[in-house]
């Protein structure tokens, strides 16, 4: 017998990530939190996952995580007027924190195309302050 694929597998072929990350932000699309997910999973597929947090995880309230550490210091360098100092005083690669938000925006087009995501990013993200739900 042919295995057959199902509804979810049918759009996690599409994402271009490991289908358990794909499923993680399709999940959290429906969910409404899904801008601190794309975090994590940028997060997870850059060089910024080998790396040390610990000088940068005062920006988010959980540091015993360096997931939500990971959304925190993603957002406050996507707010900083001076990115690279801020990269410079928090010893983080500029490279890396360019190339998380590079496949975010590229993540979320893909769910926004497969009818997962919102075009209004305030839509898709109703409970992304819920740390239990993330």
């Amino acid at each position: 017998a042919t295995p057959k694929i199902t509804a979810l597998g049918i759009h996690l072929v599409h994402l271009p990530m490991d289908c358990r990350l794909g499923k993680l932000i399709i999940i959290s699309a429906m969910l409404k939190c899904l801008d601190p997910v794309l975090s994590i999973v940028t997060f997870l597929s850059t060089d910024m996952v080998r790396l040390d947090l610990s000088s940068a995880k005062e920006f988010f309230p959980d540091q015993s995580c360096d997931f939500l550490s990971a959304v925190g210091i993603y957002n406050h360098w996507s707010n900083s007027k001076q990115k690279s100092r801020f990269c410079r005083d928090f010893n983080l690669p500029y490279h890396a924190l360019n190339q998380m938000s590079a496949l975010r925006d590229q993540f979320r087009e893909h769910l926004i195309l497969a009818g997962f995501a919102s075009e209004n990013i305030n839509d898709d993200n109703v409970h992304s302050n819920n740390l239990f739900l993330i």
